[in-house]
C-alpha cells in the first residue's frame, strides 16, 4: 500500500482498488479519482505519480492544487506531465498527471 486508510485525506475519500502498483482513491462528492503508483524510474530515483481523473472532462487546476495538498502535503514537490500523443488513449488525454520524487535533488532550487 502506498497510502494508509485515513492517513490524512479529508472526509470523502476511499480507497476502491488495490493493484500490485498501486491503488485508486476515490472522492464520490467532489467527483474526482486519483490513481496512486510508486515505482524506481530510469533516473534511479523513487517517483509518487498520481493520475487525477473526473468522469467526463479533465480536472482543472483547482482540483490539481487540491489534489496535490491532501496526497502530497504542502512541503513536497511536484511537476505535471503533459504526454505526447504515444502515451495517450486514442490520442486523447483522459486525465492529468503529477509526479513527485521521494528522492532528494531532483530538480534545482528556484
Amino acid at each position: 500500500m502506498i497510502f494508509e486508510e485515513g492517513f490524512g485525506l479529508p472526509l470523502g475519500w476511499a480507497r476502491v482498488h488495490t493493484h500490485p502498483h498501486g491503488e485508486i482513491w476515490e472522492n464520490a462528492k467532489r467527483g474526482l479519482v486519483v490513481q496512486a503508483s510508486l515505482s524506481k524510474k530510469s533516473d534511479g530515483k523513487r517517483w509518487l505519480q498520481l493520475v487525477i481523473s473526473r468522469p467526463y472532462k479533465l480536472p482543472g487546476f483547482k482540483d490539481m492544487a487540491y489534489v496535490k495538498r491532501h496526497f502530497l502535503g504542502d512541503d513536497r514537490r511536484a511537476i505535471e506531465d503533459y504526454p505526447d500523443r504515444a502515451h495517450s488513449v486514442a490520442g486523447r488525454v483522459r486525465g492529468r498527471t503529477l509526479f513527485s520524487c521521494l528522492d532528494k535533488g531532483w530538480l534545482p532550487e528556484l
